[in-house]
């Protein structure tokens, strides 16, 4: 027996509606999706990536962050929640889109590294976004600066600039992640009711 098109079409709508559905607590709609208990720790903070008004909240769960972004491990990975049009609720971003691997939107979260990040015009890419870096010590020191921009229902991830940080500066990094060009975001600590 095949499948009713029609029906596999309103079936597929339906769960991208529920998906990206208006929340207006993106804590709570996390909580609810993740499962999470009472009494799990995240961090969140908002900036407003596109300089249109419209906020951007990003939320991680691992409360041990601060000490991998000093040894440069991991960086933290962030569930992300954009504002609507409106400004009365948020979508839950549907992934990154990586410009390197190809065309298309993974459902993944960004790494970006509150300590080192920047927000605001990116030259490189003609509109506002976020900048951070990524240092990879693990088999060559290799430093990864990127950029994070808001593409309707998603991030777009793009790499600025790839150098070995040991041996030399980076005109990227010197642009926009130096000490007096970075931006400093509140942090703020939730504890799951």
């Amino acid at each position: 027996m095949r499948p009713n098109k029609t029906l596999l079409i309103a079936v597929s709508s339906l769960v991208a509606s529920i998906l990206h559905a208006d929340v207006v607590d993106p804590v709570a709609a996390l909580q609810s999706s993740a499962h999470l208990p009472s009494g799990t720790i995240v961090y969140l903070w908002e900036a407003n990536v596109e300089g249109n008004g419209r906020n951007v909240i990003f939320i991680d769960l691992d409360e041990d962050f601060h000490r991998k972004i000093k040894h440069y491990e991991n960086m933290p990975s962030w569930y992300v929640y954009l504002q609507n049009a409106t400004k009365t609720g948020y979508i839950r971003s549907r992934g990154v889109e990586v410009t390197d691997l190809g065309p298309g939107v993974a459902p993944t979260a960004p790494q970006i590294n509150i300590d080192n990040m920047y927000i605001g015009p990116v030259s490189e890419l003609g509109k506002a976004g976020i900048v951070t870096i990524q240092i990879d010590y693990s088999k060559v020191s290799t430093a990864y600066i990127r950029a994070y921009t808001v593409e309707g229902d998603h991030l777009k991830e793009t790499l600025l600039a790839q150098y070995d940080p040991t041996k030399a500066s980076n005109a990227i990094y010197d642009q926009y992640l130096s000490k007096e060009h970075r931006t400093t975001v509140k942090l703020e600590k939730i504890i799951l009711k």
